[in-house]
């Protein structure tokens, strides 16, 4: 040991621990052999034990869920169905006539497809030499061919003559069979722009169609100032009646889908 450098020393503690190191695995895997198996079993556990405290798991980050109440106003809703139907909606006008000093208004109407074909109420006379015009939604003037009136003659049909001249939205139109009593409705009036009212469902006539199928025939609302031809519309944005003039009085939307297939199947 005297003869041994400061290297060497070092190199031989290396070598005697590691000896050591060896011969003390073997016995004690040997021992573990011949000991009982409920000793080994309470090795094993305090070594796996031990590897978690040294080594901890990889724990996945845990999944934050955040609900969130989304409140809808009435007032938002009323808002986006006006704005869903105002490009759908039009003004029909006649020529002064015999002495007549200004144009007469005939009723709101709307676009109801996309080839030009706009519907009102049921207008009881046109004298023979009147022009018939609409005003479009952007303001621009066109000129108006009469068509038949409806099947159930509850409505009258126009057709915009010079089509490649406008762009038409056509309005949607909703169940009005599933109309119920103090069920919301908006009706946009005016003669000259754009004016709204809204109300509920006031009263429902029903009749008995096919195959004993309860249909809805007229319904009243407490809406005021309708115009003839104004369009009640629901809370979705659908058409679910027109306006017959008379105070809070709309024909349900289901009839007109009715006559307009009728017309267009021709």
């Amino acid at each position: 040991m005297e003869d041994l450098n400061k290297n060497q020393i070092i190199l031989l503690a290396l070598l005697v621990s590691f000896v050591a190191a060896v011969a003390t695995s073997i016995m004690t895997y040997s021992l573990l052999n011949e000991a009982p198996p409920t000793i080994t079993q309470t090795i094993n556990r305090v070594v796996e034990r031990t590897v978690e405290t040294v080594v901890p798991q990889q724990s996945k980050p845990d999944v934050i869920t955040k609900e969130v109440t989304v409140v809808v106003k009435e007032e938002d809703l009323v808002i986006d169905s006006i704005a869903k139907n105002k490009s759908s909606i039009v003004r029909i006008w006649r020529s002064p006539v015999n002495g007549e000093e200004s144009k007469i208004f005939l009723g709101i109407g709307l676009i109801v497809n996309k080839d030009g074909l706009i519907m009102t109420g049921k207008i009881a006379e046109i004298p023979n030499n009147a022009q018939i015009e609409v005003m479009m939604p952007d303001g621009k003037i066109a000129n108006l061919d009469p068509l038949r009136d409806s099947d159930s003659e509850k409505f009258s049909f126009f057709k915009i003559k010079d089509l490649a001249d406008f762009i038409f939205t056509e309005v949607v139109l909703g169940n009005s069979d599933s109309l119920q009593l103090g069920q919301s409705i908006i009706s946009i009036e005016g003669i000259e722009k754009n004016e709204v009212s809204t109300g509920r469902v006031t009263g429902i006539e029903s009749s008995d169609g096919e195959d004993g199928v309860v249909v809805t025939s007229l319904f009243e609302t407490d809406v005021l100032g309708v115009l003839f031809g104004s369009p009640a519309i629901n809370l979705k944005g659908e058409i679910v009646g027109i306006g017959v003039g008379e105070e809070g009085n709309f024909i349900p939307a289901n009839l007109l889908k009715t006559d307009l297939e009728a017309l267009t199947n021709i």
